[in-house]
Order: structure tokens, then C-alpha cells, then sequence
């Protein structure tokens, strides 16, 4: 099992032991942030996210790559597809998020903290041949997302996350090797004029997340 299906099942099951009906009712309202600029860069072993959407959204983490299920291309041999897929979510993405001039902390140690998933998808290709050390390619990506926020005691804000670009991806060839393995990619976005539609993987994971995040919540005095 990857560890994206792991984090959606743990999700999943946070929802369903979600205090009884007879609890106080908590709203949940939804406000989709089309992401217009921004960037992803991934090292090695670090990456840096920033994000600017519509209704004033903005988002900077610095993430672990291990923290992280990184599919870039780690060991292709020529012919492979070269995957552009990268998430992160929970405390893996930690860092500062502000909505329509109000600014909050996301994934940080505060289980009271706002708590998201960022969701990058895509295909660069196959690897090309080993004719030289060192390769760039550069094809599409798309990504969808989503932060949970506690307003108040029973009110949830979901911020939906969607948007567009194009990654550039640096390979390079280790000395007797026979595989190309990726030293960086950077994932620029780019207006979107039309909704990018969420993966039913995403919809899954977000609607744990906050059926996690009213669990905990309730489970408070």
C-alpha cells in the first residue's frame, strides 16, 4: 500500500468514528481557491511550496522529501515513464496560510493548527537514452489540494485547491549506471481559466480530513 492510500484510509476511518449525530452540529463551508502563481521546487532532499490564488489566498511551506510520496523519476532506465506525482499532507506540510487578509498556521504542532494535502500530478515522458550525463525535460502538471480551518467551535472553512503548470525536470546519470535519477524539479503554475476537476482519491482524503478535524474538535471539553 502506498503511503497516499495509507494516509486516505487513516482518514477515512477518522470520519467514520466521528462523534454520534446527537452531537452539536458543525458547518462546513466550502470556498474553491483557483491557484494563479506560485511554484514547487523539489531537491533531493528538501522542497519549498508558495502558492497565490484568488480570494487573497497564499501559501509557503518547506517540506521533507521523505516526508512526503515523491514519484519523480529515482532510478529510470530509458524507456520508463518519468512520473511528475508529489504529495504531502497533515504535520509533512507545515508552514503559513492567509485567506482574504487573515492569516493562519497550517500542519504545525497545535493540533488546533489548520491541516491540509497538496496533491501534484502528471506525466514528463519516458526517459530518454543514456547518451549523456544530464537531461532536461519539461511537460504539464496539474494540482489540486485543500486546508481545513476551524472558525470557531462550529464552523469549518474548506479552501478546495486547484490549478495548472508546467514542471521542468533535471536528470542526471551516476557514473556506472544504467538509470537516470532526478537532482531537481520545478514545478511552475500558471493562470487556469477553467476549474481543474478534483481526483476521487482527493475527494476521499479531504472529506476525512475533516471528518478527522471535527472528530477532534468534538472530542474536546
Amino acid at each position: 500500500m502506498t503511503r497516499l492510500n495509507r494516509w486516505m484510509a487513516t482518514l477515512v476511518a477518522a470520519l467514520a468514528l466521528a462523534a454520534p449525530a446527537s452531537a452539536d452540529p458543525i458547518g462546513v463551508e466550502t470556498f474553491p481557491i483557483r491557484i494563479l502563481h506560485g511554484s514547487l521546487d523539489v531537491g533531493t532532499v528538501s522542497a519549498t511550496l508558495t502558492l497565490a490564488g484568488t480570494r487573497g489566498f497564499s501559501l509557503t511551506s518547506g517540506m521533507a522529501v521523505l516526508g512526503g510520496s515523491v514519484e519523480l523519476c529515482q532510478g529510470c532506465r530509458p524507456g520508463e515513464e518519468i512520473s511528475l506525482g508529489a504529495t504531502w499532507s497533515g504535520k509533512d506540510l507545515g508552514g503559513t496560510a492567509a485567506v482574504q487578509g487573515r492569516t493562519f498556521r497550517i500542519g504545525g504542532l497545535n493540533p488546533l493548527d489548520a491541516n491540509g494535502i497538496v496533491f501534484f500530478s502528471g506525466s514528463a515522458g519516458v526517459a530518454p537514452p543514456l547518451d549523456g550525463v544530464s537531461e532536461t525535460v519539461i511537460a504539464p502538471f496539474t494540482f489540486a489540494g485543500e486546508i481545513v480551518e476551524w472558525l470557531s467551535n462550529d464552523l469549518v472553512h474548506r479552501y478546495p485547491l486547484f490549478g495548472q503548470g508546467t514542471a521542468t525536470v533535471q536528470l542526471s546519470r551516476i557514473a556506472g549506471e544504467t538509470a537516470w535519477h532526478y537532482h531537481r524539479a520545478v514545478y511552475e503554475f500558471s493562470p487556469n481559466p477553467e476549474p481543474v476537476p478534483e481526483p476521487a482519491t482527493l475527494v476521499l482524503l479531504t472529506t476525512g480530513l475533516v471528518g478527522s478535524a471535527i472528530r477532534f474538535r468534538r472530542s474536546r471539553p
